[in-house]
């Protein structure tokens, strides 16, 4: 690339054919086409908990606490002793509002937001490349297969993914209005560049890569190459530099924190992590390249030390792609080594590992915008083969093709929890965790036969006290009251706080008539979990059925402040009040 405006294709019969209308039809429709079959999928996940649980979408003041609150802190409402977030995503919190209020909680709305915002994304893309290069057929060629690429199904079939392409939606945004700037030289363009980074950080924090690409991008250019365009360079910097402090300085004051260190991680020596990282790096650059058969899950772990074989092949492998790049550097031009950036900056934030649960360390929705480096890498370097040109429409249309039947495929394990898990046990047997969720999916689907069985395994694997609980879920649900009881007992055991088995217990003893015996296991939960709504409506309840309607009215009363929209409560507080107002009168 140069800093001169770059030369549109000259006219022929292709690119007289390919028309720009034309060709964001082509993008639009099979990008679209791709992701059709993910409409009919179901709540996932988190989607469950930010979607379904997460009553404060259910209000437009949402809009406003969405600057001021992490991502997770609507689980206050229901539970005090969730993990710390590492989450500041106003954009997001302010999409699952507005979401609610288009759609409430009809799957197939959200899901065809998230369709929609890739389909945005694609589009960018296009006009990304069509401004750095000026040729309609490599704008083309990498929008398509950045549209259609596998590796972008966890960010589209899974509905609280969508930071990913809402973030791209204004990033790429960010890059055209650079490039413009700096070949146009319109302040205007600056400043819109600045902006739609501003935006950028707030969908999602690994938007502050684009600084960083930005410094490629002018050393690439050759602006670095005398003192004043070094100068001139920084200096186009510093409001981006701006926006970035003022980003970070709000996520302090909302996290606290900058970054962390997961707490399931405190364990893990710091040199172990960091030793991981080309164990991920390989790992994300083989699903740009073969994006198939993918998982939510891995089995991924940190690398034992030096000796482990996770360790040293991997540094081999990029020692060795390192090397090729220095021996053949200068057969590649510019736009291969900018498209090299595009690969490797946006993964910068996602190798700090130590933010990341082991079980996590490959997630494939941190490939979104990266995909389109490994486009642009691929029309490059076939471009500049010049036997190979007449070969390229039809490699072209073959990758698409197989880049596509495996979008659809992979849309499949999202459409439902069950699905999703299966495909995690099937990857990563030896964790607790996947039969855990897979069990839970299986209970929710009341194929509580199957549950119990998944829940046993996970029970081998580590003995873990919400397994007991969900277990005895099952159990309970089979008629085997009094295996579900010792499950309860086995949670509480190794964890007396865990408010839901107390919950359950109680609710076990509710069912049995002994009210005294639920009376107390709800009043323990409530004190453990002061804002857990479902153990205080089960307090209420069962105060208000040994005839203690005062109590239970304080306790309706109490849970209402938490969730007014909770119907049944405000009914069976209305009961009460009854019940107290015909004993007065009475007396």
């Amino acid at each position: 690339m140069t800093t001169e405006t770059p030369q549109l294709d000259r006219p022929s019969s292709v690119s007289a054919y390919l028309t720009e209308a034309r060709a964001l039809f082509i993008l639009v429709a099979s990008s679209l086409l791709v992701f059709a079959n993910s409409l009919g999928g179901e709540f996932v996940f988190d989607d469950k908990k930010q979607i379904l649980r997460n009553v404060r979408i259910h209000s437009w003041a949402n809009l406003l606490n969405a600057f001021t609150t992490d991502v997770w802190d609507f689980q206050q409402e229901f539970i005090t002793s969730s993990m710390a977030s590492a989450y500041y995503r106003p954009f997001f919190t302010i999409y699952l509002t507005v979401g609610y209020k288009l759609f409430g909680l009809w799957e197939p709305g959200w899901h065809l937001i998230n369709v929609v915002a890739h389909a945005a994304a694609t589009v960018c893309v296009f006009y990304l490349l069509r401004q750095i290069t000026g040729k309609i057929n490599v704008a083309l060629a990498v929008a398509l297969v950045f549209g259609v690429h596998s590796a972008h199904v966890e960010s589209i079939a899974w509905i609280a993914a969508i930071p990913d392409p809402m973030m791209v939606v204004f990033y790429v945004p960010s890059l055209i209005w650079y490039d413009r700037f700096r070949t146009q030289q319109h302040k205007k363009h600056l400043w819109l560049s600045v902006l739609f980074f501003a935006f950028a950080v707030l969908s999602k924090e690994t938007a502050m890569s684009l600084p960083v690409l930005l410094v490629c991008w002018e050393v690439l250019r050759g602006q670095w190459r005398t003192r004043q365009g070094f100068l001139n360079s920084v200096m186009l910097l510093v409001p981006y530099g701006i926006v970035g402090m003022l980003y970070l300085a709000a996520r302090v004051a909302v996290l606290g924190t900058v970054s962390w260190k997961h707490p399931a991680m405190l364990n893990i020596p710091d040199h172990l992590i960091w030793m991981s990282i080309p164990y991920a790096l390989v790992g994300y650059l083989f699903h740009l390249v073969a994006p198939f058969d993918l998982s939510i899950i891995y089995g991924t772990s940190f690398v034992s030390g030096a000796g482990d074989p996770r360790f040293y092949i991997p540094l081999l492998a990029l020692v060795m792609l390192a090397a090729l790049a220095l021996i053949f550097r200068r057969r590649l031009n510019r736009d291969a080594w900018l498209a090299l950036a595009f690969i490797i900056v946006p993964l910068l934030p996602v190798l700090n590992l130590k933010a990341l649960h082991q079980e996590y360390l490959l997630q494939d929705r941190y490939l979104y915008l990266s995909v389109v480096g490994f486009a642009w890498l691929l029309a490059t370097l076939s471009m500049q083969v010049r036997r190979a040109r007449p070969l390229l429409p039809i490699s072209l249309a073959l990758l698409v093709v197989v880049f596509g039947a495996g979008t659809i495929w992979q849309n499949r394990v999202w459409r439902d929890s069950v699905s999703l898990w299966q495909q995690a046990v099937k990857h990563a047997p030896q964790f607790w965790s996947t039969h855990y969720n897979l069990g839970s999916a299986y209970l929710d689907r009341r194929d509580y036969v199957t549950a119990l069985s998944e829940f046993e395994t996970a029970l081998k694997l580590h003995p873990m006290p919400m397994i007991y609980n969900n277990m005895a879920l099952a159990q309970s649900a089979l008629g085997r009251k009094a295996e579900a009881e010792k499950s309860l007992n086995a949670a509480l055991a190794m964890n007396p706080a865990l408010y839901e088995a107390r919950n359950n217990l109680g609710t076990l003893f509710f069912e049995r008539g002994d009210y005294a015996s639920a009376r107390k296991h709800f009043a323990i939960s409530v004190l453990a979990e002061p804002t857990a709504v479902d153990a205080r409506f089960n307090l209420a309840r069962t105060m208000a059925t040994l005839g203690d309607h005062t109590a239970a009215i304080r306790e309706y009363q109490a849970l209402l402040v938490r969730r007014p929209t909770d119907a049944e409560a405000r009914q069976l507080l209305g009961q009460s009040l009854q019940a107290v107002a015909r004993s007065r009168s009475t007396n």
